[in-house]
């Protein structure tokens, strides 16, 4: 995974299944554009690697959040990073459960999530509903 990221990205492993890549772009479309990569190089591991297997998938459900807490489309001047890579979990979640590749929150629905503060609660509802 790390090299498929570019050299400006920081890429991190959360946990388990669960990595972090951190994009110093101003562009939404980089980071959609990082996320199809990777699922083109799993889908390609799982073709390659794991043909053999029936009914084995490796495949991925990526969180987008746009991490600003200063400027015009500033929404986390009272808030840290803990609280973006919170939201990513919550949108990955969001993704898993409508069977999309990727949730991607823009500014308005972020505002609202950080305004009504059960972002954990969400993330374990979320992560039920898509059967975690």
């Amino acid at each position: 995974l790390i090299s498929i990221a570019d050299s400006d990205t920081i890429f991190y492993r959360r946990s388990g299944d669960e990595f972090f890549f951190l994009l110093f772009k101003d562009e939404e479309n980089e980071a959609i554009a990082l996320v199809k990569k990777i699922s083109a190089f799993l889908q390609g591991l799982s073709e390659k690697r794991f043909a053999a297997l029936k009914d084995f998938v490796c495949d991925a459900s990526f969180g987008i959040v746009r991490y600003e807490h200063s400027g015009p489309k500033a929404v986390f001047e009272d808030h840290n990073f803990f609280d973006a890579c919170r939201l990513s979990d919550l949108a990955m979640y969001d993704a898993k459960r409508k069977k999309r590749l990727y949730v991607l929150y823009d500014v308005k629905e972020i505002a609202a999530l950080l305004k009504d503060g059960k972002i954990d609660a969400k993330i374990e509802n979320f992560a039920k509903e898509a059967g975690r």
